[in-house]
């Protein structure tokens, strides 16, 4: 047995028009890439460098030096890099570096695969940290050895 179609002429120009706004979303997802990709400004690498430079990290450690580790996210959706930075510097420098390394994470992290997640991974990372790093500061005060 055969059916008919029953040809709605409103039908066709819906399909039309949900095609177009699927091309635009396309072309307009396509134009943040390459722009995010092909642009004149330094490489997120040389943004991550220039963090490391204005927080001026000492290159030896003392015993009153705390330790962080944290993670930057940056990339566009299925391509995804996942970096662990992982130090030992004073405390003053640990909190501006950890800043720092959240905002980039605000800033870059929302393009990656996943992306609504990074800045509340983020957020909580640093949160973590920051409270680690209070906890070190307190150890660090409770073991020196004042004593002649």
């Amino acid at each position: 047995m055969f059916f008919l179609a029953i040809q709605d002429p409103e039908a066709e120009l819906r399909e039309i028009e949900m095609g177009l706004i699927f091309i635009s979303l396309v072309a307009i997802l396509g134009f943040i890439v390459f722009r995010r990709l092909g642009r004149n400004r330094p490489s997120l690498e040389d943004e991550l460098a220039e963090i490391y430079r204005a927080v001026r990290i000492p290159t030896t450690p003392t015993k009153d030096d705390v330790r962080v580790t944290f993670h930057t996210y940056y990339g566009v959706l299925v391509y995804v890099v996942q970096q662990r930075h992982d130090l030992t510097l004073p405390a003053d420098r640990a909190e501006q570096l950890l800043w720092r390394l959240h905002v980039f994470n605000l800033k870059h992290g929302i393009f990656a695969y996943g992306g609504p997640f990074v800045p509340l991974l983020s957020y909580f990372n640093y949160r973590i940290q920051v409270r680690r790093l209070r906890e070190q500061q307190l150890h660090h005060a409770g073991t020196r050895d004042d004593r002649p």
